[in-house]
């Protein structure tokens, strides 16, 4: 067997959630199966940095694509986005959490992986707290959330 495909099935070994629906918001990350504390829920997504699209690159682009940019990616104070390697079509789960003040993951570098913070059931939605990555996101999110 390949190194890849050898990859690809330790990687299917630890998959735990799928994007559907959300209450929420949209879409989301809902477990597929129950996940015990401590866990990295997206244990084999890339974590390789992008680029940094300065805040007038990204006015150069669609509208549409530049609303997408700043509704699924981190941005600083000035409006700067860091794009991962293969732009937004290689978006792994992570970008579709969803934010609670009351979150089941937690991160603690900075959104690069994230944990079960307690033990999560199948069918239940993933959230994140997003101020303890990006401090920016308070002023876009609604309160008691």
């Amino acid at each position: 067997m390949n190194k890849n495909k050898e990859r690809m099935l330790r990687n299917l070994q630890h998959t735990y959630c799928r994007i559907q629906p959300s209450a929420i918001h949209g879409v989301g990350v809902f477990a597929m199966r129950d996940i015990a504390v401590g866990i990295s829920v997206f244990d084999g997504a890339s974590t390789s940095s992008g680029e940094t699209l300065a805040r007038e690159e990204i006015k150069t682009l669609p509208r549409e694509v530049q609303q997408f940019l700043y509704d699924f990616l981190v941005s600083d104070e000035d409006g700067n986005v860091e794009v991962p390697p293969n732009g937004v079509v290689g978006l792994d789960m992570s970008f579709y959490l969803n934010h609670s003040d009351t979150p089941n993951l937690e991160t603690h570098d900075h959104g690069e992986t994230f944990v079960a913070k307690r033990a999560i059931k199948n069918g239940e939605e993933l959230t994140v707290d997003y101020t303890t990555f990006d401090p920016h996101s308070a002023k876009f999110l609604p309160k008691g959330q």
